[in-house]
């Protein structure tokens, strides 16, 4: 049962996969695109769910397809702002504004689970982070006591070897987060200016999904293998 599980959630991610690309460079039809996209994250779910353990390169370049097929969409829009980090009860998005404004997260809370969404009189993309599928294969019960430091050790040194080290520090509604050691660094400009590297886009999410909080990615310093991230936590 668990290699069924382990198989069909591969398949649907190279299924996924193989969709988005095909409707973004070929069809270039949007709500295709981010169908291959949901199949990819359902695909990938599956995978690092069974009960069959996935070799953490397998988790790298499953998290690599669903952040290359994320890149294939924004580069439909021009105009894209800084994510905000925003946990919902099934799980936590990132809502990207298609233009310059101020929002209050309390308004994207309540907005439907969909790819384009309102948030009063603005436009934006509201995406589901790989870091998302990862944290609740661990199946955490999470609450404002867990310890970020552990949990992001876990996700980034132990389940998927992006990093060697991980160390936090909490100042007010800021969470400063460093990461050493970096093993992967991937290749996609527009999911890096908007959600962050993929180190820090897993600290948002994990941030997000603990605290159950809104936060945004103030700062992001990128050194030779190692990165600090300035998480603001955005309250409620």
């Amino acid at each position: 049962m668990s290699d069924k599980l382990l198989t069909s959630g591969i398949a649907l991610a190279v299924f996924g996969t193989t969709l988005s690309l095909f409707s973004h460079l070929i069809l270039q039809i949007v709500p295709l695109t981010a169908l291959g996209i949901a199949i990819i994250i359902l695909g990938t779910t599956i995978a690092i769910t069974s009960p069959q353990p996935l070799p953490k390169e397998t988790i790298q370049l499953l998290i690599n397809s669903a952040i290359q097929n994320i890149e294939a969409l924004l580069e439909e829009f021009t105009t894209i702002e800084k994510a905000l980090y925003i946990p919902k009860k099934e799980r936590t998005y990132a809502y990207i504004p298609l233009n310059p404004t101020q929002i209050d997260p309390n308004q994207i809370k309540r907005t439907p689970n969909r790819l384009l969404v309102k948030v009063g009189e603005h436009y934006g993309l509201q995406l589901i982070p790989p870091a998302t599928e990862l944290i609740k294969a661990l199946n955490l019960e999470t609450t404002e006591e867990t310890n970020i430091e552990d949990i992001l050790r876990t996700l980034l040194v132990d389940l998927t070897d992006l990093a060697e080290g991980v160390k936090t520090i909490s100042k007010e509604n800021t969470i400063i987060v460093e990461i050493n050691g970096i093993k992967l660094e991937i290749e996609a400009p527009n999911y890096i200016e908007t959600l962050g590297s993929l180190q820090a886009s897993i600290t948002a999410t994990t941030i997000a999904t603990i605290l159950k909080k809104p936060v945004k990615i103030l700062e992001e310093k990128l050194e030779k293998n190692k990165t600090t991230i300035k998480v603001q936590i955005l309250g409620e």
